[in-house]
């Protein structure tokens, strides 16, 4: 933060119901950082819409005979997770230029990723589900 003096700082949302220990890690440390600096202005929590990963994802995955039982949710603890991140999203950006990128940045961590669903799905319904960017904010330095 010192060195880069940024005016905003985005981490992952934690209480989305994806909670995957790289991105629990991250978010603690970057608040961390950002409560002992106060130096970023804006900060953003990136979090995914439950509509878009149900609509198109979910649908997608059913069609082409993929096995969602991982995404399986009997007492819908993880939907409402989802869906109350979704209903405090402020921000949504158009990426749609960049969906390439994301998903071979993706790709690019073999290690976790070869065998999850997200390699298996088609390009065009990568674009749709990923080609926007949600975030919620939960520090305005200018208010």
């Amino acid at each position: 933060m010192e060195t880069y003096q940024p005016d905003v700082v985005t981490t992952y949302c934690i209480d989305d119901g994806y909670e995957h220990p790289d991105h629990l890690q991250a978010h603690h440390v970057t608040l961390a950082a950002v409560a002992r600096t106060d130096i970023p202005r804006k900060v953003y929590l990136s979090c995914i819409r439950a509509s878009d990963f149900d609509t198109v994802v979910m649908s997608s995955m059913r069609e082409m005979g993929i096995d969602i039982s991982e995404f399986e949710d009997d007492d819908g603890t993880w939907r409402e997770k989802l869906a109350a991140a979704e209903r405090r999203i402020t921000t949504t950006v158009d990426v749609s230029a960049y969906v390439g990128q994301k998903r071979e940045a993706l790709a690019a961590h073999a290690s976790q990723i070869s065998e999850s669903f997200f390699a298996k799905l088609p390009e065009h319904v990568f674009a749709e589900a990923f080609g926007r960017e949600s975030f919620i904010k939960v520090h305005d330095g200018d208010s």
